[in-house]
């Protein structure tokens, strides 16, 4: 098992929608949840860190990249809650993330990362090593920017689900 951090694209039409209804942070993570599990849309609906999320949030934070591209901004589930957190990226944040990842390609966040750093600062899932580190973050960062890229282009908002 583990902590898992995954990407679902909305589009402003369904972004609108949700936020027309009383409940409008329940309408918005229903959308994602249903969006989640589409496997067949071309570009891709969702996209996921899995286990490598603090490794990228870890070359960010060195980077001094916005926040938002881990953490989302508009809280969509009570973040004191435990379980399961989901926060909404709009399409002005989503623009600037992916503004952000197409000007840093992962050579630019740093020549090499330090898995004895990574380590020493707790970054989970806490088993990095120079293989690991490398064939794992440089893969999961080039989805991270493709994924953005495509939802940027589009206007989509973005929910980030972390749990």
């Amino acid at each position: 098992m583990g902590l898992y951090l995954s990407y679902v694209r909305l589009t402003n039409a369904q972004l609108a929608q949700a936020e027309a209804e009383p409940d409008w942070r329940a309408a918005i993570l229903d959308l994602a949840e249903a969006s989640a599990w589409d496997d067949e849309t071309e570009p891709p609906l969702n996209y996921s860190l899995g286990k490598n999320w603090d490794g990228i949030r870890f070359l960010l934070d060195a980077a001094h990249a916005p926040a938002n591209i881990i953490n989302g901004s508009t809280y969509l589930s009570d973040p004191n809650a435990g379980g399961r957190l989901e926060t909404l990226m709009h399409p002005a944040e989503v623009a600037t993330a992916s503004h952000y990842l197409s000007e840093h390609p992962f050579e630019t966040l740093t020549q090499h990362p330090d898995p004895r750093a990574m380590n020493e600062a707790g970054i989970y899932p806490q088993v990095w090593d120079d293989r690991s580190a490398e064939e794992s973050l440089r893969p999961a960062y080039e989805g991270l920017r493709s994924f953005f890229s495509v939802a940027a282009h589009d206007g989509d908002a973005i929910v980030v689900t972390f749990g």
